[in-house]
């Protein structure tokens, strides 16, 4: 119902110019593993010495932590701090690191030592010194405010800490009474200033600073602990923060759910807050990506990066300045109230992303305040920009049990496969509705019994980095019943592969990737676990695809990234189970089809 509204909205708004994204082409790289899981952590970069900092949170047995890890943001090593000073168990806290006077400090506000119901949130704010690994209670006057899932982000402007929103205390079942103060905090001085009273009153919100702009940024949160917020903050830094208002943004785009508890961080090169997971309901939670891209001047777009992940929320994301990247530090709950250890990277395209024209501006003032209805079907959602409708033909669905396969032309081994033809009549589609190929573009199964990893002859290839040859893999002996050899769009996201029929092994199978596609994912089924091969040939030249492997989950399981257009090719031992291959366009896009095969390894 929210999603109907907005695309109203949008309808009757005025459209913008075309314009050109800074991010896209994502997708979530494992990156290394904390020593011990954790949820609702906090943390922060140390961008001069390329480290990053994870304090506390809550484990798998639900104990609040003390441990303080050091990531390496070169090595990817990770290693626990041995600090002394005093024990400082928190979770639901802030963190922010200063540098004063080349002297490197983790700050730590609010936040609780507890996780039963109406526990008091702290009020002690506590420095560690990175130097000597020494914790201290930092003295603050102003009257520090005892608060707990506030929203925490370091002004460089001003060099001071802005903290907003939050909760007193754990409340009943999670649910509590917002906050809507901002305070701010001069770590040098100790002093605390009390900003505006009226800000927006959440908690389980994100902030980040905003560098382009000077302002601090706020994102989703929660009014009530039951349902999330769509809405985008903005204090302008312009001026001292303690005298800014914080007013609602103007965004555009396909608006993302509303959330709370997710992660978030500003990402500096490609000038986009990014986004992930959380909440849309208690006990709701997300496994979605996007980017609200500001690359452009006046306008703050949001953006599916199609980067589906795992079903997670607490989770601690943080900017890597040395490899421009999002980390997600902490793996958060993926189940339930269970911790993860697990530390992803978001890896993106370094160069602009074509993207069709602009979607209108939606005022904050237009989006509606209904609470999301958990029992909605993912076909009641608005389509994201990277749904589009698919140029391909109706899907081509090979054996089923009763039909009757005519001899190949040209092949000794047995039959091939044909094409069931389209519905005919007043008969309902059994897929989604198609838009008919425009002329020039109808596909038929390319089923040449090529190898997958071996380039086109016509091909131009790069002698130093082409890949040594494989055997052919051999067509099969009987045809699989109920699966595909072309993709069935909407394929752009994980989530949308479950629903769509499997591809047929041993067989090629074709596919698009035109103008505005994010990526295709192609179902895999296998009755019996072994070693899965798949290969990526015929891309179009000057492109160049890349081959990805994930489970249900959406744990990346291989890869393969050559360069230019030499073919693709993967191996990896797996169960029984689902899977999906991600065909992913790292550089450009054509409407000249690719060819995907896989089979599982005698």
């Amino acid at each position: 119902m929210v999603g109907s509204a907005l695309l109203l909205t949008a309808a009757a708004s005025t459209q913008l110019p075309p314009m050109q994204a800074q991010i896209g082409g994502c997708r979530w790289e494992a990156d290394g593993r904390l020593p011990v899981p954790v949820a609702d952590a906090a943390g922060d970069v140390d961008a001069l010495r390329g480290m990053a900092y994870v304090h506390g949170g809550v484990d798998r047995d639900g104990v609040v932590r003390n441990e303080v890890f050091r990531v390496d943001l070169k090595s990817g090593a990770v290693e626990r701090m041995i600090t002394s000073g005093g024990n400082v168990t928190r979770w639901a806290h802030g963190a922010a690191l200063v540098d004063p006077g080349g002297k490197p400090q983790l700050l730590i506000l609010g936040g609780n030592t507890a996780t039963a119901d109406d526990f008091p949130a702290e009020k002690r704010v506590y420095t560690l010194d990175l130097a000597g690994s020494r914790w201290a209670i930092t003295p603050v006057t102003g009257g520090m405010p005892a608060v707990q899932d506030q929203a925490v982000a370091f002004d460089p402007l001003h060099k001071v800490l802005v903290m907003q929103g939050g909760r007193t205390s754990n409340g009943v079942d999670g649910i509590s009474v917002p906050q809507g103060e901002t305070f701010v905090l001069d770590p040098a001085t100790g002093q605390l200033t009390r900003g505006q009273r009226d800000g927006p009153a959440l908690y389980g919100h994100t902030m980040v600073y905003d560098a382009g702009r000077k302002r601090m940024l706020v994102y989703g949160g929660t009014p009530d602990g039951k349902k999330g917020s769509p809405l985008v903050w903005e204090l302008s830094l312009e001026a001292a923060p303690d005298r800014g208002v914080w007013r609602a943004v103007s965004v555009s785009g396909a608006i993302p759910q509303p959330r709370f508890n997710h992660g978030a961080a500003y990402d500096a090169a490609r000038q986009a807050m990014v986004i992930f997971g959380g909440q849309k309901i208690q006990n709701d939670s997300l496994d979605d990506t996007w980017a609200l891209d500001l690359s452009t001047s006046g306008l703050a777009v949001w953006r599916d990066l199609a980067a589906p992940h795992q079903k997670r929320a607490s989770v601690l994301m943080l900017y890597d300045p040395i490899r421009g990247d999002v980390l997600q530090i902490s793996g958060g709950r993926p189940l339930g109230d269970q911790s993860s250890r697990d530390i992803f990277r978001l890896v993106c395209n370094a160069v602009p992303t074509a993207t069709d024209d602009a979607p209108p501006i939606i005022a904050p003032t237009q989006l509606p305040t209904a609470t999301p209805d958990p029992t909605a079907t993912p076909d009641a959602r608005v389509p994201t920009p990277t749904e589009h409708p698919t140029n391909l033909p109706p899907p081509v669905t090979i054996g089923t049990p009763t039909s009757t396969m005519p001899p190949p032309v040209g092949s000794p081994t047995g039959p091939a496969p044909t094409a069931s033809p389209p519905p005919t009549g007043g008969a309902a589609p059994t897929e989604p509705e198609r838009r008919p190929a425009p002329a020039g573009r109808i596909l038929l199964p390319l089923l040449l019994l090529r190898s997958p990893i071996q380039a086109d002859p016509g091909k131009p290839a790069d002698p130093a980095s082409t890949p040594p040859p494989t055997p052919a893999i051999a067509p099969p002996t009987a045809t699989p019943p109920g699966c595909v050899i072309a993709e069935v769009e909407p394929n752009d996201r994980l989530t949308d592969t479950w629903d769509r029929p499997p591809l047929c092994p041993d067989l090629p199978a074709i596919g698009i990737l035109d103008q505005g596609d994010g990526g295709d994912y192609l179902r895999v089924t296998l009755a019996e676990g072994g070693r899965l091969q798949v290969g990526l040939a015929d891309i179009p030249s000057g492109r160049d695809y890349d081959l990805l492997l994930y489970n249900y989950e959406g744990q990346s399981l291989g890869s393969s990234q050559q360069p230019g257009n030499l073919p693709e090719s993967l191996i990896a031992d797996v169960a029984a189970g689902e899977y999906a291959i991600r065909v992913y366009p790292s550089i450009g896009r054509s409407p000249q089809p690719y060819e995907i095969r896989w089979r599982i390894a005698p």
